[in-house]
């Protein structure tokens, strides 16, 4: 297995149009959702071209992205949000300045992958003396990943958007670097 973390290439479109990286998280990402595998997703709506064309390409530059690629095919994105409002997550009303989600495909090591996402953005963040928020259900591989790095949440919180998916709505939220 080859892993490489990396920004996404903006470049490198589908015959759609658009990036061929965001192509391949919005293609696993919605999958995931089709098939409920990764109830610690609040995210209930799938990922459409135009979200991705309107939302996510503009913003590429103001937000943080990375990307986890293995053998040639992207499994894993994480993004800080320094724009919250550039998905269509239906709760990105909620979503503070500097906050970071991610996602990561299912069938591979999410912890591994989940780890090196976040070291990255960690090392970005430390490089560009920025802070942001990191909240994840309790229940989400993310959580080991942050403690087999170090972290310790600040606190935890309960948010109904976690419970409706029918896990316990506890949010651990980590403060980065």
């Amino acid at each position: 297995m080859t892993l490489i973390i990396r920004k996404p290439n903006l470049e490198d479109l589908t015959e759609e149009g658009i990036p061929r990286d965001f192509a391949e998280v919005r293609d696993y990402f919605n999958d995931s959702l089709a098939n409920n595998t990764q109830p610690w997703i609040p995210r209930q709506t799938p990922i459409t071209n135009d979200e991705i064309m309107k939302m996510w390409v503009p913003s590429a530059e103001t937000n943080i992205n990375y990307v986890a690629e293995v053998d040639g095919k992207i499994v894993g994105s994480v993004t800080i949000f320094y724009n919250p409002s550039s998905s269509k997550y239906e709760h990105a009303g909620k979503r503070p300045i500097g906050s970071m989600a991610g996602t990561v495909a299912t069938r591979v090591d999410e912890l591994l992958i989940r780890k090196k996402l976040n070291e990255k953005v960690i090392d970005e963040l430390i490089a560009m003396n920025k802070k942001a928020t990191f909240p994840t259900a309790v229940e989400s591989p993310a959580t080991k990943a942050m403690a087999e790095l170090g972290y310790k949440p600040v606190r935890t919180e309960f948010a109904e958007e976690y419970k409706r998916k029918g896990i316990s709505g506890q949010v651990n939220i980590y403060e980065l670097p």
